[in-house]
């Protein structure tokens, strides 16, 4: 993965991260979860129309968003 990717990737890590250090019960998490995933893909489509990144680098984030919001839907059943 090239650093560009890489910093890309970050971003997305970053506020999921911020929601693991959150304590909820586990209908909260999910709801909360969801809202961070649902802003998230926004903030891709804004910095895709403000050309701040290209095509292939907002279908990169929005992955990375879905892989990440997968990963932490099935962190909480886990939990739960």
């Amino acid at each position: 993965m090239n650093k560009r990717k890489h910093k890309l990737e970050r971003i997305i890590r970053f506020e999921y991260t911020l929601f693991n250090t959150l304590c909820y019960p586990k209908g909260k998490s999910l709801i909360i979860l969801q809202h961070i995933a649902n802003l998230l893909y926004f903030k891709v489509w804004y910095l895709y129309d403000i050309g701040s990144i290209s095509d292939d680098e907002k279908n990169f984030m929005i992955n990375c968003n879905n892989v990440y919001y997968l990963y932490y839907h099935n962190y909480i059943d886990r939990i739960y």
